[in-house]
């Protein structure tokens, strides 16, 4: 059979095994961590409230899951105490991913049944 395979099916294998072993090997070596100061710049920006977290760790799958350590939210500026949350751990699946619309959604379910916060100390404000 591979006897039979012309010259650029033969190729185009070559090239589809060799990417496919690049992104494999560049799963198994990537380090999430590299991507938490850029998250945690893009949330301050965001939200105009200063966002830290120490650790950012992610699950693949059919559901990837993010989780993240140590997460330090800022509360508003008009706020009596100064972070409106501080959260010993984060976990939270991501139900779509960004393919068309740009934006991935952390799910936020009705119960707290698939989001886990742990060691947390949250100060909301009502205006």
């Amino acid at each position: 059979m591979v006897g039979s395979m012309s010259k650029a099916a033969r190729k185009t294998w070559w090239v589809v095994g060799i990417t496919a072993g690049a992104i494999l090997l560049i799963v198994l070596v990537f380090d999430w961590n590299w991507l938490r100061t850029p998250l945690n710049q893009y949330v301050s920006q965001k939200t105009h409230r200063t966002f830290s977290s120490s650790d950012l760790h992610v699950r693949l799958g059919w559901t990837p899951t993010i989780r993240l350590k140590d997460v330090q939210f800022a509360n508003a500026p008009w706020a009596h105490a100064a972070q409106m949350a501080r959260i010993g751990e984060l976990e939270s699946p991501v139900t779509r991913l960004p393919v068309a619309c740009g934006s991935a959604a952390c799910r936020l379910p009705e119960g707290i049944s698939s989001t886990w916060i742990t060691a947390s100390r949250c100060h909301c404000a009502s205006m």
